[in-house]
């Protein structure tokens, strides 16, 4: 099994900042196609940015990180991740974005959106 690295967590925070910019830029269909709709597709995610009904924007480096949880059924890394999502009416918010990264055999993170909700 691969080791958790500096350039491993580079890659997976990388990988999360990718979906919250684009999250934030309402690019929904961008997010789809990087997650190859697994669980979420556009529709699913543009519905629950907007029956949240506040604006997202990006975290700021003082607030929370993501929570992240190492799947270990796997001979690749696979993480499961927690991501606290900011809003301009907020800062932050309720609203947590769940993901699974999954490593490929180049080291790479394959992102699936498994969740958008109000924890």
């Amino acid at each position: 099994m691969p080791l958790d690295t500096l350039s491993d967590l580079q890659e997976r925070t990388r990988c999360i900042e990718q979906v919250v910019s684009l999250l934030v830029a309402k690019r929904y269909r961008e997010i789809e196609w990087l997650s190859c709709g697994v669980r979420l597709d556009a529709t699913a995610i543009e519905r629950a940015v907007s029956t949240y009904g506040r604006t997202l924007v990006e975290g700021t480096a003082t607030g929370p990180g993501p929570d992240w949880v190492r799947i270990r059924d796997s001979s690749l890394l696979m993480w499961s991740v927690n991501v606290p999502l900011f809003t301009a009416e907020e800062g932050l918010s309720d609203l947590t974005l769940s993901l699974t990264l999954r490593q490929t055999d180049s080291g790479r993170y394959r992102v699936e959106i498994d969740d958008l909700h109000v924890l």
